[in-house]
């Protein structure tokens, strides 16, 4: 089942985001993050997650951009750090685009893979 996604972007600012409609309610931040890691060049910086509850937020880089991926109501939000690229941000949009809900095992994989990883990106990754 393809994903719903709804670009809420604003080019004039260098701002870029992406809703993507909740396709599970197991672990579908971390499944779908899984899915983005894929992609050649995506860095994976820092996750924090509760258990329990829809709380997710992800901290990625992809070619030299910064990117969220939160739960911050039902749906997955995308937010790529201002100012953005726009080639960039359609690559990444495209490839979330393919996405098709994984297996069990992979689901497991996701939530142990990203478990490890710090709450926070360094605050040297920021940008200024």
């Amino acid at each position: 089942m393809p994903l719903t996604i709804t670009r809420a972007s604003d080019p004039a600012r260098g701002q870029y985001s992406l809703e993507i409609e909740e396709i599970d309610p197991v672990t579908p931040a971390s499944r779908l993050l899984w899915h983005i890691a894929q992609l050649p060049g995506v860095t994976v910086l820092a996750k924090k997650s509760w258990a329990l509850t829809d709380d997710f937020e992800a901290y990625f880089t992809y070619k030299g951009q910064m990117f969220c991926l939160q739960t911050p109501f039902v749906n997955a939000c995308l937010v790529m750090r201002a100012p953005g690229d726009p080639l960039i941000f359609q690559e990444l949009e495209d490839h979330i685009s393919q996405y098709r809900v994984p297996s069990t095992l992979v689901s497991m994989l996701a939530m142990l893979r990203f478990f490890v990883l710090p709450s926070n990106p360094k605050p040297e990754l920021w940008p200024h």
